[in-house]
């Protein structure tokens, strides 16, 4: 049941992010589900945008990458979504966290900034990328 309800409140998050577009003028084609449908690539005629939904922030990122000189939290995408992503063209990324806030910035910035690194998971090794949340553009809260 709590995956179910986690389904529908990620669903509903990225149909909020997807209206604020569209006020903003942005032709809307279609999405493209990613990384077990917590992420996807929203499309549109404007630009395309990978938008992932976190349950909360990397809260270990400064302290783990303190001598890279990060402090605070972080956020963290692993790899294989964001070869996916440029596969399709994705100009920005959206996190948007389970508390409502959401952050953004784009995808070449989040890759010159970003630290790659190997992590521990329990469906094995992956390779992701992770920065800090205080290099992300600020968005209204959802």
């Amino acid at each position: 049941m709590e995956s179910k309800i986690k389904e529908q409140l990620t669903a509903k998050s990225y149909k909020k992010l997807i209206m604020r577009f569209e006020r903003k003028g942005f032709k809307f084609l279609n999405v493209i589900p990613i990384n077990c449908h917590r992420y996807i690539i929203a499309r549109f005629e404007e630009k395309n945008i990978l938008i992932t939904f976190k349950k909360e922030p990397f809260h270990s990122f400064g302290r783990l990458f303190a001598d890279y000189g990060f402090t605070g939290p972080g956020d963290t995408i692993n790899v294989t979504d964001l070869k996916y992503s440029s596969i399709h063209n994705v100009e920005e990324i959206y996190s948007i966290f389970a508390d409502g806030k959401v952050y953004s910035i784009s995808i070449k910035d989040f890759l010159t900034n970003a630290v790659k690194w190997t992590t521990d998971e329990s469906d094995g090794r992956k390779e992701v990328y992770s920065m800090p949340l205080n290099l992300y553009n600020r968005e209204e809260n959802l």
